[in-house]
């Protein structure tokens, strides 16, 4: 019984397969999709004033910072279409975005040198 109880308090080494966790992360493409919903948004709530612009500027940021961190760390991030998405989306509603603000300082301008 002694023998027993001796060879139940001895510790089982732990094999090397138990202490290795298996490799199941995927790659991160968080930034790339909140970069392609701000775009998104940024083009569907054209109507709010100054949300849409900060969306705008937060997808392009946003998808720059993914792609950059994808050129460093390719293996830890994906999602490189979602990001460019993101950066298109957001660039052309700022294009969108100047360009009908310097329409609006023409037409201002026109208007005013009419009087």
């Amino acid at each position: 019984m002694n023998e027993h109880s001796n060879q139940s308090s001895e510790p089982v080494p732990a094999t090397t397969s138990e202490s290795v966790p298996a490799k199941t992360s995927e790659p991160a493409k968080g930034m790339a999709i909140a970069s392609m919903v701000c775009g998104i948004c940024s083009l569907v709530l054209f109507f709010i004033p100054f949300a849409n612009i900060v969306l705008a500027i937060v997808a392009v940021a946003l998808g720059h910072i993914h792609l950059s961190n994808m050129k460093k760390f390719p293996d830890m991030y994906d999602g490189r279409g979602m990001a460019v998405a993101g950066l298109a989306t957001g660039y052309v509603f700022l294009g969108f975005t100047l360009l009908g603000f310097i329409i609006l300082l023409a037409t201002g301008s026109a208007i005013l040198g009419s009087l």
